[in-house]
């Protein structure tokens, strides 16, 4: 008897990617079956089957009820009466009978040319759906494997603490800027704010502010990016028909720039189609870096440290690090780890005046039933944030 296969499969809804019809995913059975040699795997009835390759699935075409075909590979999403003309569907085959082209299944699972007698109860949505106070709702992943797949239920869930935002609905003419917190006793969770501000006003050119920003924004070396639906955090990205450049702007298809060349590279530099985000520089000569693949521009070629005029030189060429006479008072120059810098001498401590002082004469440090933290708006790295206030518990 061929081997049979049966377990749990969970499918998701899937997300189409831009400008693409089908998206990959694992929600086949065979997905997760290894076949011996000489036999392949099969959906048959749900399952996974492994049959010999020169044998048919075991469904024959003339058992397929009225108004059915029986398809080798067939659609994922088969039309039915909630989803006549289904635009999203995982890239798979599914075996088995399925309705004949024109025909639609309705709720009880039988193939029919009219769907007016299909009746469909109303369904509750996040939009009717009242959540109990620290909660909000999120429609439910669903286990469906063969179409019609049910519509997913609307749950409860509980709010993100790090994105508050997403649970604050503010008036007319506000919006919800997302505050961080930083605080000496953890944990600290940023706080959401109605403001009358626009963040749209610290955006820079074709730029609007995204609460839920996405993870993959689109640039000139990367249009259409293929990306998981997710909620990055709140700041400014390019606005719709807009394009991040190399040089940090949002910019027309038309204005993107066409990536240099070897002959238009400046000196002792290289072009470098697939960059490296960790380009060796003259403060940092052997950067620790994850490895890669940044957009197309020119680098500098190897045994070229990139200087602070923007322009690649030899190391001896570099600035020189300062000298222990250069360095201020109880300061010594360090020069073991990382780019030489002056650091406080072995018993000395950075004040909030940038001093090198004995422990003894270090500002007292807040009780423990205070904190310290800076309310700071998130938008880009450029911005700077808000000013940093003291306030004690109770306050």
């Amino acid at each position: 008897m061929p081997f049979v296969a049966k377990m749990c499969v969970m499918c998701f809804l899937a997300v189409a990617a831009v400008n693409s019809q089908y998206v990959e995913a694992n929600e086949n059975p065979c997905n997760l079956v290894d076949c011996t040699p000489n036999t392949r795997c099969v959906v048959v009835d749900n399952e996974a089957k492994c049959l010999p390759t020169n044998e048919n699935p075991p469904v024959k075409s003339n058992s397929c009820p009225d108004n059915e075909q029986f398809n080798e590979c067939g659609t994922a999403c088969e039309p039915s009466c909630r989803n006549p003309n289904p635009q999203i569907c995982t890239l798979q085959c599914v075996i088995g009978c399925q309705c004949k082209p024109g025909l639609y299944r309705n709720d009880n699972g039988i193939c029919v040319s009219n769907c007016r007698d299909n009746v469909l109860a109303p369904q509750e949505t996040c939009l009717t759906k009242i959540c109990p106070p620290g909660t909000q709702c999120e429609q439910e992943r669903i286990n469906c494997i063969r179409a019609p797949c049910p519509q997913p239920l609307p749950k409860c869930v509980k709010i993100d603490p790090y994105n508050p935002c997403a649970a604050t609905t503010c008036p007319v003419g506000t919006e919800c800027i997302v505050k961080e917190v930083q605080c000496v006793k953890a944990p600290c969770y940023p706080v959401a704010e109605c403001s009358t501000t626009s963040h749209n006003d610290q955006c820079g050119p074709y730029e609007t502010f995204q609460i839920c920003s996405s993870n993959c924004e689109p640039s000139c070396s990367r249009k259409n990016p293929v990306c998981i639906q997710s909620c990055g955090s709140p700041k400014c990205q390019c606005s719709t028909g807009f394009y991040r450049d190399t040089n940090n702007r949002c910019v027309t298809e038309a204005e993107c720039s066409t990536p240099p060349q070897d002959n238009q590279c400046g000196q002792n530099e290289v072009f470098q189609s697939c960059s490296s985000n960790c380009e060796p520089s003259c403060s940092n000569r052997n950067p620790v870096c994850i490895q890669s693949c940044g957009p197309p521009k020119c680098q500098c070629s190897i045994g070229f440290y990139r200087n602070t005029s923007n322009k690649c030189v030899t190391e001896k060429e570099c600035s020189p690090p300062p000298q222990n006479n250069q360095c201020g008072q109880n300061e010594v120059c360090n020069l073991s780890c990382g780019s030489p810098k002056c650091q406080c001498n072995t018993g000395f401590y950075r004040d909030v005046n940038g001093r090198c002082v004995k422990e003894i004469e270090c500002s007292n440090p807040p009780p423990n039933n205070q904190f310290v933290f800076s309310l700071a708006v998130h938008r880009n790295a450029n911005v700077p944030t808000a000013s940093t206030v003291t306030q004690v518990d109770g306050v």
